[in-house]
């Protein structure tokens, strides 16, 4: 195995890792959107005001502080994901400039007299 398979493995693993992220991701805003929902039916619901009572036992800080940080995390999460894939591809293309500019040696051909 050589560098650049090296390189195209660390970056396949990180595409699927990202996926996975952005699967947490969708799940985690579908989750938001619940809460929304329950926050208007609360005031006539009394089981979304029972499970809206729980979230805050669950958080007491507060659901939007733990929203906050979590969200934090996120874009750094994605800063550091878009560092890694730009670096892996700068690596990548500066292997295929070198290799372009080393001269291939050139091979003598014998030739078979009879």
């Amino acid at each position: 195995m050589n560098a650049f398979d090296d390189i195209k493995a660390v970056m396949d693993d990180l595409n699927n890792r990202k996926s996975i992220f952005s699967e947490h991701m969708k799940e985690f805003q579908q989750l938001q959107g619940e809460i929304k929902v329950l926050v208007e039916q609360s005031t006539n619901d009394p089981k979304a005001r029972a499970k809206l009572e729980k979230l805050n036992q669950a958080f007491p800080e507060g659901i939007q502080s733990s929203q906050q940080a979590i969200m934090s995390k996120v874009a750094i999460l994605e800063e550091n994901f878009k560092q890694l894939q730009n670096g892996f591809k700068t690596m990548g293309d500066s292997d295929v400039v070198s290799s372009e500019n080393n001269p291939k040696p050139k091979t003598k051909i014998l030739r078979n007299y009879m």
